[in-house]
């Protein structure tokens, strides 16, 4: 297995993997979003930031981007996700794509990387909380497709517990 920063030439196969990773969110809740995140790879591949790839056989099994969007603090890089391909994982490529993305971040002056990780996606977050991340808030989100009316009741009990309902964990107990 070989960790790399990606480069011009990888951008057709990153953006497969990209297609795969976007359709896998979904499947936490996530809306896809292939195309911007194509786009912000090869932001990121010309700016020289953190997007790393890991090949083996010559095919590449998955990628971290951590990426400085002009928004952001100077020294801030944006976690735009890590994705490896399932006869991959386990391996632990997914820490070593990461550890690869920090390393190149710190070289380039950047001192942290914010992220989000689906509260869905249990193994995903074990991951980043085992390579020293912490949970620094809570993404909430209203669907005004589907929202429900206004309960007070229901907002206070979401609160006091802040139950992630997937794998019944307590937030609380993550930090």
């Amino acid at each position: 297995m070989r960790i790399r920063l990606a480069n011009t030439d990888d951008v057709p196969r990153l953006n497969a993997l990209a297609i795969a990773y976007s359709l896998e969110t979904e499947q936490h809740g996530t809306e896809r979003n292939e195309r911007l995140l194509c786009e912000l790879l090869l932001y990121g591949i010309r700016a020289g930031e953190a997007v790393v790839v890991a090949e083996q056989d010559g095919d590449l099994v998955g990628f971290c981007a951590w990426v400085h969007l002009p928004h952001s603090p100077p020294t801030k890089v944006e976690g735009l996700g890590t994705y490896v391909v399932p006869p991959a994982r386990r391996d632990h490529v997914s820490c070593a794509l990461r550890k690869f993305a920090e390393e190149h971040a710190v070289r380039l002056g950047y001192r942290y990387v914010d992220g989000i990780a689906a509260s869905e996606n249990p193994a995903g977050l074990e991951s980043v909380l085992r390579r020293g991340f912490r949970v620094v808030g809570v993404h909430v989100r209203r669907d005004f497709q589907t929202a429900t009316p206004r309960d007070e009741s229901r907002g206070a009990a979401a609160v006091e517990g802040l139950l992630i309902e997937n794998d019944k964990t307590q937030l609380p107990e993550l930090l």
